[in-house]
């Protein structure tokens, strides 16, 4: 292993990572242990839908990628110094995952908002219009990070486009008007609702952590100009799995117990489920 100017500071870079990378996949595999009843009963024992594959690639998508990526990081990329080539096509995987993973969390997010407008077809187009733009923001991104990002010889990001933070603000934006929709509706919903109860306290927890997430990262990163890969990509992969995975259990053992067995809607929370419920 040759040395360089600053090779201590990449090895503890590359170090940090490596914790940050088991750390992802342990938590992934002990939340799946620890979760894995209420998924055999709320999801393996209803039919094939939309929210099932959602489910299932939230689930197992990440698992499979955190552990392929654990394994490039304590192998490929446990030494020292990286080409910008390489770097750039590593950070580019990363981005795609927690993209597509970000992707299927917000399907979640807006069926739930779509269902408790009671299937308002102005709030489908909303939430269509919305998924489009954010897609948009997405490959926006990743364009301007794959052609003008640098990266340093541990492959932490440099020197960004401030078009960058523009995008990530956009998106955090339009993920808090998302909540703001679902707290909106919900302020004309008996509190006593147990769904209700619960879409408050998930949208509460998911705006929570997303600004906590990417607002801690925009200020770090102006004042440094500098971005860690782990921290912006890998963490936020791990979360967005755990979250969407518990967003669905949460809906789907709602309406078990409501009705007394599994439902076959493709929607699991269904207009009809929010007007029985305000009904009682």
């Amino acid at each position: 292993m040759s040395r360089y100017d600053g090779f201590e500071q990449d090895m503890s870079a590359i170090r940090e990572r490596n914790y940050t990378a088991i750390g992802a996949v342990v938590i992934l595999i002990a939340q799946h242990v620890f979760s894995f009843h209420n998924e055999l009963r709320f999801i393996w024992k209803r039919p094939l839908s939309y929210i099932k594959w959602l489910y299932i690639f939230l689930r197992y998508f990440s698992l499979v990628f955190q552990s392929f990526n654990l394994y490039l990081t304590l192998s490929r990329f446990s030494e020292p110094p990286f080409s910008p080539n390489t770097c750039r096509m590593w950070s580019l995987a990363m981005q795609i995952a927690s993209t597509l993973n970000l992707l299927a969390l917000d399907i979640v997010l807006m069926l739930r908002v779509y269902a408790l407008y009671l299937k308002d077809i102005r709030i489908g187009v909303l939430m269509l219009l919305l998924f489009l733009v954010g897609i948009g923001l997405h490959v926006g991104n990743s364009f301007i990070i794959y052609t003008n990002a640098e990266f340093g010889s541990a492959c932490n990001l440099k020197k960004l486009s401030p078009l960058t933070f523009y995008f990530i603000s956009a998106l955090v934006i339009m993920k808090t008007v998302i909540w703001g929709m679902t707290a909106a509706r919900t302020q004309f919903l008996p509190r006593n609702i147990p769904v209700v109860q619960l879409v408050i306290y998930d949208g509460i927890w998911m705006i929570f952590l997303l600004w906590a997430l990417y607002i801690a990262n925009i200020p770090y990163a102006i004042a440094t100009d500098f971005l860690k890969l782990h921290i912006f990509y890998i963490c936020p992969i791990t979360f967005f799995s755990i979250t969407g995975c518990k967003l669905i259990i949460n809906m789907q053992r709602m309406a078990v117990e409501d009705s007394g067995s599994v439902s076959t809607s493709d929607i699991y929370l269904t207009s009809q489920f929010l007007e029985d419920s305000i009904i009682e």
